[in-house]
């Protein structure tokens, strides 16, 4: 109930006037069922065939600028505004921090004294493509971090992923030009970068 809590939360803060979109960035509404399920109104998107990006061509590199653009504006949000997501829920979110750490980095790192805000699971499968927009889902993993953390996960899903063409080596470029020139901590990718990139090599290789 925490995750699905936490999740909501998200949303709403996403759909705040504190977030400012860039152009090619949005999320699908959320939609409360009767039962208290929720789930995304994928029928409300417009434009090309929605599409996971593994299964797709990929977008052109200015979309991931604007994707990093948005990754380093969410870190750069007050600690009171993040602190709000987590009222009442600090125990739901040390184990949702427990449980990705442990599953994609094998060990608990401890934070340090500011962390920012991170997505949690910001990986390829949860980034869909409708032409011209990027849409993110699946925010249940969201949780304070060392800043960086989304980054350097999906760099690390795109070197793993294809790290040979010229394509894939120009969309990173461009997310770290999008994430750099709107302030953020580029020294903590690499941190992170290191260590998710031994679980998406094993992904990948399988």
């Amino acid at each position: 109930m925490g995750r699905v809590l936490i999740e909501r939360k998200m949303c709403n803060l996403l759909s705040s006037s504190l977030i400012s979109f860039p152009p090619s960035i949005r999320i699908p509404a959320l939609v409360e069922e009767a039962s208290g399920q929720t789930h995304n109104c994928f029928e409300r998107i417009s434009g090309a065939p929605l599409r996971q990006l593994p299964f797709c061509a990929w977008p052109k590199p200015y979309v991931f600028e604007h994707l990093g653009a948005f990754l380093a504006q969410l870190e750069a949000l007050s600690s009171k505004s993040i602190q709000s997501l987590f009222d009442g829920l600090e125990t739901d979110e040390s184990e949702i921090r427990s449980t990705i750490l442990n599953y994609k980095v094998g060990l608990i790192i401890p934070l340090d004294q500011s962390p920012r805000l991170a997505l949690g699971d910001v990986g390829l499968n949860n980034i869909l493509w409708a032409d011209p927009h990027l849409y993110l889902i699946d925010f249940e993993f969201a949780h304070r971090d060392i800043a960086g953390f989304d980054m350097g996960q999906l760099m690390a899903e795109l070197t793993a992923r294809d790290n040979r063409s010229t394509e894939s080596k120009a969309l990173q470029n461009a997310l770290l030009d999008g994430y750099n020139q709107n302030g953020g901590a580029v020294e903590q990718v690499d941190f992170w970068f290191n260590r998710f990139k031994h679980y998406y090599k094993q992904k990948y290789s399988r």
